[in-house]
């Protein structure tokens, strides 16, 4: 009896890395890709994305559109009102394989198109060239791209976006009194290097 096979966008992207092993992907396979030991920092990641989420939500709610931090993403507008849990968020692709995730959000531009953004706790190394995971992140932002505008026709998607957040640990190590507030260290996070996915999109609405 056939069992349907069902992966992440990200998962499925870790093909693309330059040193992916194919056994240990089928390995990680056949454990969902839970691998053990491997949660080191996620709580506070978990964190960070929240306080990510609120700033992005506080500034649609304001202005109904991003700062020049965001760019090229500023006539983003609002959030899509659309179910985000992986249990709803997928669906059967053409080759049979059923693609699911949790994208960070869902947003609606200007022009009603819709924008794949995922948040990135991170130094954006794209600048550099040295961004290995580059490949896997495209892939997922372009899953979740095929989810929502083929799966769940949410309108067209014209472009993912990874949207980095650099913390700011250099100004805090060098003035650390001028970030205490109320006995609490306060570290700034910056959104920086937005990473435009138009192009991986555009194929399928050039006609």
């Amino acid at each position: 009896m056939g069992t349907e096979y069902k992966i992440t966008p990200r998962n499925l992207g870790s093909l693309e890395l330059a040193d992916v092993c194919l056994a240990d992907f089928w390995y990680l396979s056949k454990l969902r890709f839970h691998a053990p030991f491997n949660n080191f920092g996620a709580a506070l990641f978990n964190d960070c994305q929240k306080m990510q989420e609120a700033m992005l939500g506080h500034y649609l709610e304001k202005d109904n559109c991003l700062p020049k931090q965001f760019a090229p993403f500023c006539d983003v507008k609002a959030r899509v009102d659309v179910n985000k849990h992986w249990s709803k968020f997928g669906y059967r692709h053409e080759s049979g394989v059923w693609l699911y995730g949790s994208p960070d959000e869902v947003l609606r531009r200007a022009d009603d198109s819709v924008v794949i953004w995922d948040h990135k706790t991170a130094h954006p190394k794209h600048e550099q060239g040295t961004d290995r995971f580059r490949p896997q992140y495209e892939v997922q932002v372009t899953g979740y791209g095929l989810i929502a505008e083929v799966g769940l026709k949410l309108g067209r998607v014209s472009a993912g976006a990874l949207g980095y957040w650099d913390l700011q640990h250099q100004a805090v190590i060098d003035n650390p009194g001028k970030f205490i507030r109320d006995g609490m260290l306060w570290g700034g996070l910056r959104a920086k290097g937005i990473r435009h996915r138009d192009r991986l999109f555009a194929h399928r609405h050039s006609s």
